[in-house]
């Protein structure tokens, strides 16, 4: 049960339809917002669905040269279609710029989530899903910029291991 906006679904309400289903077998799970829906590691239907339609929280993948983005490409996309935009909207953008861009981009797509502002996650639903997109980038920068330093660690390992002189028997 995605949960766009708190008044779609009171927190009260949330419990008891979840007891009421754990009760009869079936998962379920409430995401507020939908872009933040994650797997739970035990392959149930929940689990599933994500993998299959590639839908929940942003996982995505960059390409840097330099400081700049130079290619993106998603893995899995908000519900709403808004980590295709995004990521669009990011590329050949600087990355001291980036939260700046992804929030820009972010706010320009008509994402789904509620701008009310809800006790229950202590924000709108539009800033937790505009967290999430971060998230994402910089966890996809990270793999990216820890790929390319062992990259270039085992290309001066070659290249120590090609021009040092071979010690002599």
């Amino acid at each position: 049960v995605p949960i766009e906006d708190g008044s779609w679904c009171p927190v009260g309400l949330q419990k008891q339809v979840e007891r009421s289903l754990e009760e009869i077998g079936v998962a379920s799970a409430f995401p507020r917002p939908f872009c933040v829906l994650e797997e739970r590691g035990t392959n149930d239907i929940i689990d599933l669905f994500i993998k299959k339609c590639k839908v929940g929280r942003p996982v995505v993948e960059v390409e840097i040269q330099g400081d700049l983005i130079t290619k993106g490409r998603v893995l899995r996309t908000a519900p709403c279609g808004s980590t295709f935009y995004v990521m669009q909207q990011i590329k050949l953008t600087r990355i001291y710029r980036l939260n700046e861009k992804i929030s820009e981009a972010h706010h320009a797509y008509p994402c789904t989530a509620s701008m009310q502002y809800d006790k229950a996650i202590g924000d709108t639903y539009l800033h937790i899903g505009g967290y999430a997109i971060r998230k994402a980038v910089k966890d996809a920068i990270d793999k990216e910029l820890t790929l390319q330093l062992k990259r270039r660690e085992v290309s001066l390992v070659r290249k120590s291991v090609l021009t040092t002189p071979q010690a002599r028997p």
